[in-house]
């Protein structure tokens, strides 16, 4: 394999693990934003007796939405507690995702992987896990 072959190989490396990382840094937002409950973060949809944000995407009628209420109700407090079981061990597989992703990013890339991680950091729940009420 020539040296410009393997470096593209370890950019399509780089990109997919960035892609993997930020798709579980997507997720566990939206899961950490439906099960941290109502707070100056969220609107009139949000928080536990609401469901998850993507329902706003979805336009229930009035009748769906009565049904789909108790589901989301009966269901809350177990993803709470998987969630509370689970975020740590999450947050450990995300930080040595990202060592081992920073590795392969150059200065500029590592800079604004940092400087998204600050402004995501300011909207997030604290480092010890999400918080619940």
């Amino acid at each position: 394999m020539n040296a410009n072959a393997s470096r593209r190989a370890q950019l399509l490396s780089g990109l997919i693990l960035l892609g993997v990382f930020l798709a579980g840094a997507a997720t566990g937002a939206g899961v950490l934003s439906w099960t941290r409950g109502p707070g100056p973060h969220h609107g009139p949809h949000g928080g536990p007796g609401h469901g998850p944000p993507y329902l706003r995407e979805l336009q229930l009628t009035e009748a769906q939405r009565a049904k789909a209420q108790p589901l989301f109700e009966q269901h809350h407090q177990a993803i709470e507690a998987v969630m509370r079981e689970r975020f740590p061990q999450i947050r450990a597989l995300n930080e040595k995702l990202e060592t081992e992703l920073k590795t392969m990013l150059t200065a500029e890339q590592a800079k604004a992987l940092d400087e998204w991680k600050a402004r995501e950091a300011q909207r997030a729940p604290p480092q010890g896990g999400p918080p619940f009420p």
